[in-house]
């Protein structure tokens, strides 16, 4: 879910109070501690520089939520390691990773100054996460000063559960706007990169 208006992630922001909204939406499925399966997730975007000819280019850091990986568990698979909350550390795409320098497992990156250490490594059905650098939320906004999130994933109850969802839209529309599917998304940034 992206900020009303918003055609992209970099141009969406939510704040704290919209994402707790967001999250405590009829029809988002809960885990067995009765949180609701759902990551604010926070986009920035760094230079690094690539194997190919050390030139920079542009890689997305995203920060999620706790329960980013229940969310997709069935397209992102550790093959190495996760973040700890709180820490300064990346579990880096296989994208990335086969593109840019630095970005092996036990190394080190300096980003606005401090050292983030690269802990694991995830491979995501071939999609575009697999170009992205994953780290906890909480730890980039800190590290990054920002206070606002750019999207907020969820998973649903089922598909009946979508309307009872989007009728949130009516309630909240300063806050929510687009109700893309994840996938009309990646697929859209996909074609785009």
């Amino acid at each position: 879910m992206l900020r009303g208006g918003s055609d992209s992630e970099l141009a969406s922001t939510l704040s704290r109070e919209s994402t707790l909204t967001i999250m405590d939406a009829p029809g988002i499925r809960k885990d067995a501690a009765g949180k609701p399966i759902a990551s604010a997730e926070a986009v920035v975007i760094v230079d690094m520089p690539k194997k190919s000819n050390d030139s920079g280019a542009n890689v997305t850091i995203r920060g999620v939520g706790a329960e980013a990986m229940a969310l997709r568990p069935e397209s992102i698979s550790s093959l190495a390691g996760c973040f700890q909350r709180g820490l300064r550390e990346l579990i880096v795409g296989v994208g990335a990773q086969a593109q840019f320098k630095g970005l092996d497992v036990d190394s080190h990156i300096a980003l606005r100054g401090s050292d983030w250490t690269i802990v694991g490594a995830f491979a995501s059905n071939g999609d575009s996460h697999e170009s992205e650098l994953l780290a906890d939320g909480e730890t980039v906004l800190s590290s990054y000063r920002r206070n606002l999130y750019q999207s907020v994933v969820v998973l649903l109850d089922s598909k009946e559960s979508f309307a009872a969802f989007k009728k949130l839209a009516h309630y909240e529309p300063a806050a929510l706007g687009r109700r893309d599917a994840r996938a009309r998304l990646l697929t859209r940034t996909s074609r785009n990169a």
